[in-house]
């Protein structure tokens, strides 16, 4: 569409070619008009009249107190795509209830999660990221395995225009957008039932190097807490393995050995595998799990655990993404989410 007035004819092809480039993506909010005004040497009433037919063409959406937004213009009718990094969506079904949040809370403004999977695996975590900002996307939702290993990566994205919300972990000291559960206070309120219990010589095991994920290091810290309140805080107690699985830890519950009563495990996972070799060997031994899966529930015995709430990870962190696309220039947000306690059959008082 040509106007009659060059200079509106100014500001809408300059508008357009930003889109057009990829300058301003799906989403992304415009230059203010101010800026357009210096920019170009125009009138803000040009501006905002420019502004007026982007928005009735259907290439821009104005939002009141907020600003102009590009719009997907390659359909009225077709949603925007925001990548959604997980580590896994099918061996722990609760990480499809992450997906849902983000679905539920991203519909409500036609967007869609465009799913990836990076397993276990940093370089392809990596491989993705890249993928996705060459295709043109500058805002990632990422459930990352790990908190250390791609920081200067994220960082060098973000120096590129790239925006990251973290769900779940967070990269260690480097200022984020971030949606997590409240791992300290699940920790510290599990090991204080135990105590709680009875139980003095409790393990804490992690299948992973406790430095590798913010949501381990937050769970040794409150296991940690609670333990020294008690005075009965023991290094010796602490075991993180790579790939835990309960062969590994064998040595360390052995009967003829071990004099721990209880373990505290960083996944539920884990800990039903090590409840099935206790069981084996008949070790009576309380175990406590984090995550409560739904594997947890019909076990045997029934593994008292943490509740995380995956289905709220998701829908927040998809909530805080929108809020970043809205307003780039906004202050990092951390979102911790409430835990709750759920006490099963897996908890024996130590007599």
């Amino acid at each position: 569409m040509t106007y009659k007035n060059k200079q509106r004819d100014k500001v809408v092809n300059y508008i357009k070619e930003l889109i057009t480039d990829k300058k301003i993506n799906p989403g992304e909010k415009l230059p203010s008009e101010s800026s357009i005004t210096q920019l170009l040497g125009v009138s803000r009433v040009t501006v905002r009249r420019a502004l007026d037919e982007l928005e009735k063409e259907g290439a821009i959406v104005k939002l009141h107190n907020r600003g102009a937004f590009a719009k997907n213009t390659n359909s009225s009718n077709s949603s925007q795509l925001i990548p959604l990094i997980m580590q896994n969506a099918t061996e722990n079904s609760r990480f499809l209830e992450i997906y849902t949040g983000v679905q539920d809370y991203l519909s409500k403004y036609n967007i869609r999660p465009l799913l990836s999977i990076a397993g276990y695996d940093s370089d392809k975590e990596k491989e993705l990221i890249l993928e996705h900002f060459h295709n043109g996307y500058r805002y990632i939702l990422l459930l990352s395995s790990f908190s250390d290993k791609n920081i200067p990566f994220y960082l060098s994205m973000r120096e590129k225009g790239m925006h990251f919300v973290f769900i779940d972990k967070k990269p260690f000291e480097m200022p984020c957008d971030s949606v997590t559960s409240n791992n300290f206070d699940g920790a510290y309120q599990a090991t204080n039932y135990l105590i709680s219990q009875g139980h003095k010589r409790i393990a804490i095991i992690s299948g992973q190097p406790f430095h590798m994920a913010t949501s381990n290091s937050d769970r040794l810290s409150g296991y940690k807490q609670a333990m020294l309140q008690n005075g009965i805080y023991d290094p010796s107690l602490v075991f993180e393995f790579e790939n835990a699985k309960a062969v590994k830890i064998a040595n360390v519950l052995s009967k003829e050995t071990c004099d721990i009563t209880a373990l505290f495990v960083l996944s539920d996972i884990i800990a039903i595998d090590i409840m099935n070799y206790l069981q084996t060997e008949e070790i009576p031994m309380s175990v406590f799990g984090f995550d409560n899966l739904p594997e947890s529930r019909i076990c045997s015995p029934k593994l008292s655990t943490i509740e995380q709430p995956f289905y709220d990870l998701g829908y927040y962190s998809a909530r805080l993404l929108h809020q970043r696309i809205l307003d780039n220039n906004k202050k990092f947000t951390n979102y911790t989410l409430p835990i709750k306690l759920i006490i099963r059959d897996s908890v024996y008082p130590n007599r």
